[in-house]
């Protein structure tokens, strides 16, 4: 067995990593999580909190505005290009491999 069969992963969870080997298909090596800091205070952490919740309302609003006017940007795509395409401006389509049998 060699080093170059075993890979390490790291826990989405909880950050520990594992070293696993593919020959053996087993564990080699588990190292804990570092241990996380606590906050400085009460006061502090419900800071966080209240900046990680202004942030996600503020990505799900540009999200939902971003959903509203998809059509609208769609549809203006389709008719700049259908325009386009009936005045002749784009260029025409070459051969395909398949029509040059």
């Amino acid at each position: 067995m060699s080093d170059s069969d075993a890979f390490e992963i790291k826990c989405p969870c909880c950050g520990a990593m594992m070293s696993v080997s593919s020959a053996l298909k087993s564990v080699l090596h588990h190292a804990p999580p570092p241990e996380r800091k606590a906050a400085a205070d009460f006061d502090a952490a419900v800071a966080g909190v209240e900046r990680a919740k202004d942030e996600a309302e503020r990505k799900f609003a540009e999200n939902l505005e971003a959903e509203r006017t998809k059509k609208q940007r769609l549809n203006a795509q389709f008719d700049d290009l259908f325009g386009k395409a009936q005045s002749g401006e784009l260029p025409a389509a070459g051969p395909r491999d398949v029509d040059l049998d």
